[in-house]
């Protein structure tokens, strides 16, 4: 049983894009958590604000209070155009499967020399084919990752998973 050396070097690929992936899309999640609980508070404000011409509070500051009603009438449009709360929802669950994938492509790796490389190929090509429709339905709701998160994801990923990382019983050792 001998997994040629290709078939290796597809399966780390496979592993460092899953773990990248994962984090990437965990990340992204919390940035939609962030603008969601933002948009929320400046609608919050915007009530306050309204509140405030109604008893009319801003009467000496007019300009002010037209700019500041202009932002956050902007801010109260974009959270009904921008459904934070549903990507945040979404970019969770992919990154929770992407997270499996990586253990699997983990458990792949290190179960590699023990399997034909028909087998390994098979069962690489079956993550790949998963890995391929987390990543579509990612961009199906519209989401873009961007260079510096992919960046320190990928090395934050190779850190996690490079050899020496783990001791001589496969522990990790730091992350």
């Amino acid at each position: 049983m001998e997994v040629r050396e290709r078939t290796l070097d597809d399966i780390w690929d496979g592993l460092l894009d899953a773990a990248r992936l994962a984090r990437v899309y965990d990340r992204l999640a919390k940035y939609n958590g962030l603008a969601r609980a933002t948009t929320r508070l400046l609608l919050a404000l915007s009530a306050v604000g309204c509140l405030a011409v109604i008893v009319d509070w801003w009467s000496p500051v007019t300009g002010l209070g037209v700019v500041v009603s202009a932002v956050l009438l902007a801010v109260t449009a974009l959270d009904l155009v921008v459904d934070f709360s549903r990507k945040r929802a979404v970019l969770g669950d992919i990154a929770h499967e992407q997270s499996r994938l990586e253990t699997r492509w983990k458990r792949l790796d290190g179960e590699a020399d023990r399997l034909t490389d028909e087998e390994a190929r098979a069962r690489a090509n079956e993550l790949l084919e998963r890995h391929e429709r987390l990543d579509r339905r990612a961009h199906e709701l519209g989401i873009t990752t961007f260079d510096l998160l992919n960046r320190r994801c990928a090395k934050q990923a190779y850190r996690v998973h490079s050899p020496a990382s783990y001791d001589q019983k496969g522990r990790l050792l730091h992350t």
